[in-house]
């Protein structure tokens, strides 16, 4: 099975970016590299995303 590219485009999602981390963590897929593009949010999308990531590593 190849791995898999996953690209979430992000504005204002700190309430539910790190549930849609867990979510991709959670799958059975080969999942290669998550990019999350934040679009300039004004909210802590960022720094949620980046504890969700290090937690799920």
């Amino acid at each position: 099975m190849e791995a898999v590219s996953v690209i979430i485009p992000a504005h204002d999602a700190a309430r539910t970016i790190a549930r849609t981390l867990a979510s991709l963590a959670s799958e059975k897929a080969i999942i290669g590299e998550v990019l999350l593009v934040d679009d300039s949010s004004s909210d802590a999308t960022a720094a949620v995303a980046m504890e969700a990531a290090l937690r799920l590593a």
